[in-house]
């Protein structure tokens, strides 16, 4: 009996190691078996391959829409100064006063002076129209907001200047564009920046803005590195007494929702008609060209 029981403890390793392994290749574990194919590590990286390709589609779909176009070409309808020459105080289209100085057919200023071109003909409230030119500036975008280049639209007279709450003002320094609100506050705060998808610094760079009197929508675009002009900002002209003000749109939240409402300070609607025109405001080594307005 004691030698029975000797050659049972000798055997109890192998019958153990044998009831550990099952057949046909499978997986034995605490309380139940799982053949190879059934892997909990293989389940959860094909449930992560398909969660991260969700997240990218995700991402896809709210991507901005962006809108763009061709850059337009400038026929007979279309008015325009090259820079490529001094614009003359003959001229029926357009009118310069400051300092300007015209080089490699571009114009700028020199030191603290200013240039101020004007399209002559105004555009009346039933209208809209394109107004385009191309800039080059070496300006950072965290230089004085008021020595710039302002865009003027809708401005009540033609000698009309940034530093009144005369028309809607648009800045534009390297990767930057200003709004200018009600001159109830200083310049450096009454003038609120939005970035820009686009540098300035390297070349010249080609601005669009489109001014709908009517639906009272301004669009702006930027040229791309490819030439085509993208949409980047709308704006709505609010028109409301005293209280009118300017709501910005984004390509960046697909212009779904404004991400400010800019008070001008005046009654937009007073101004029945209104000159287009470009002001730099005591800034050297702002550029610009190919001038050019177009009543649609």
């Amino acid at each position: 009996m004691k030698h029975f029981t000797k050659i049972i403890c000798a055997l109890l390793p192998l019958l153990i190691v044998l009831t550990g392994c099952s057949k046909d290749g499978e997986i034995t574990t605490a309380g139940e078996t799982v053949s190879p194919s059934e892997d909990t590590s293989l389940v959860t990286n094909s449930s992560q391959t398909t969660s991260d390709t969700q997240t990218e589609q995700i991402i896809e779909a709210t991507k901005p829409s962006i809108v763009t176009e061709a850059p337009a070409e400038y026929d007979d309808a279309w008015e325009t100064a090259s820079m490529g020459e001094q614009i003359l105080a003959t001229d029926e289209n357009w009118s310069v006063t400051g300092k300007p100085v015209y080089k490699d057919g571009y114009m700028g200023v020199d030191g603290e002076n200013m240039f101020d071109v004007t399209y002559l003909s105004t555009v009346g409230p039933a209208e809209a129209y394109r107004f385009e030119f191309e800039l080059n500036t070496k300006q950072a975008e965290n230089d004085e907001k008021w020595q710039t280049l302002f865009a003027g639209l809708r401005i009540d007279s033609e000698g009309g200047i940034a530093d009144e709450d005369n028309g809607i003002w648009i800045s534009f320094k390297n990767g930057v564009m200003g709004i200018k609100g009600s001159s109830d506050t200083t310049w450096n705060e009454g003038v609120f920046e939005f970035v820009l998808p686009f540098s300035f610094t390297d070349s010249f760079r080609r601005v669009c803005i489109e001014d709908d009197r009517v639906a009272n929508v301004i669009n702006v675009y930027q040229a791309s590195d490819d030439g085509f002009n993208v949409l980047v900002y709308k704006l709505k002209v609010n028109e409301n007494g005293e209280n009118s003000s300017v709501s910005v749109f984004t390509y960046e939240d697909n212009f779904e929702e404004s991400i400010q409402n800019i008070s001008l300070g005046f009654d937009v609607s007073f101004f029945n008609s209104g000159y287009v025109k470009l002001w730099n405001h005591n800034r050297a080594g702002v550029y610009v060209k190919n001038l050019a307005m177009k009543v649609i």
